[in-house]
């Protein structure tokens, strides 16, 4: 199995933002059955087949909301 994950930093995502994991899931077919968008506002979505957008901070919890230094 094969996944796709891509990292927005925009706070909200449409189903155009899922273009390329979109195309990406049409190459590989069943091998990659599911993609997933990172962005960083607060809500998790589907934006279509097999494809969520979820917020940074769900994955990575409070982690995501520290200051980098």
């Amino acid at each position: 199995t094969v996944s796709t994950v891509e990292v927005k930093m925009a706070t909200r995502v449409g189903p155009a933002d899922a273009r390329h994991v979109a195309a990406f899931l049409r190459v590989y077919g069943k091998s990659a059955p599911h993609g997933l968008i990172l962005h960083g506002g607060t809500v998790a979505t589907r934006l279509g087949a097999g494809i969520w957008a979820v917020p940074i901070a769900a994955v990575l919890g409070a982690a995501a909301n520290r200051r980098v230094q």
